[in-house]
């Protein structure tokens, strides 16, 4: 999402009208939190990832962060509002801020990203398939798949080859369980 120039100045009034606020207020209490003890978790993740502490740390700030859009979301239509009306009535507007009847939200802070330790976690692999296809790597592979023999006329065959009645079939439950079970269970 793109912020345009009016929001952009509004969210620099808010700022400017907030200076007064302690930058050190927590998130107000009208939004959810999760205590530091709390685990939270999705009940489609695995076992292995609701026991660990670097996924639970990164999903309790991903829950942060999502609470705090919403609150600044709600902190910027409350502003547009407030704006149309100082420009209705700007006097009336002042003497309003003035007299302390126009209560803005106060600042947040945004929630810190944890540090990971990736170290931990074999993603090498990963990591290099994500790499991108330089000239350099395109000629090895070039270079590597030149030097394999290739037939293109057996590939052909099996394309045109009929296809065997239990191609494509989808597995008895029986079948499902005996392939499961040994992966969920090692």
């Amino acid at each position: 999402m793109e912020l345009g120039n009016d929001e952009i100045s509004m969210m620099e009034e808010f700022s400017e009208t907030c200076s007064s606020v302690s930058s050190e207020m927590e998130l107000p209490e009208l939004l959810p939190t999760i205590e530091e003890n709390e685990n939270f978790t999705f009940e489609t993740d695995s076992y292995a990832l609701q026991n660990n502490k670097d996924y639970q740390d990164l999903l309790n700030c991903l829950f942060k962060l999502e609470s705090q859009r919403i609150y600044i979301t709600k902190a910027l239509e409350e502003i547009k509002v407030a704006r149309r009306k100082a420009r209705e009535d700007p006097l009336g507007f002042v003497e309003l801020l003035q007299n302390g009847e126009i209560d803005f939200r106060p600042r947040i802070n945004v929630a810190e990203v944890p540090e990971i330790d990736m170290s931990k976690y074999d993603i090498t692999s990963y990591i290099e398939s994500m790499r991108p296809i330089t000239r350099k790597s395109t000629r090895e592979t070039s270079f590597a798949s030149a030097s394999q023999p290739t037939d293109s006329d057996e590939m052909r065959d099996k394309k045109n080859k009929p296809k065997s009645a239990t191609h494509n079939v989808a597995w008895t439950p029986e079948e499902q369980r005996r392939f499961v079970f040994p992966i969920l269970f090692k």
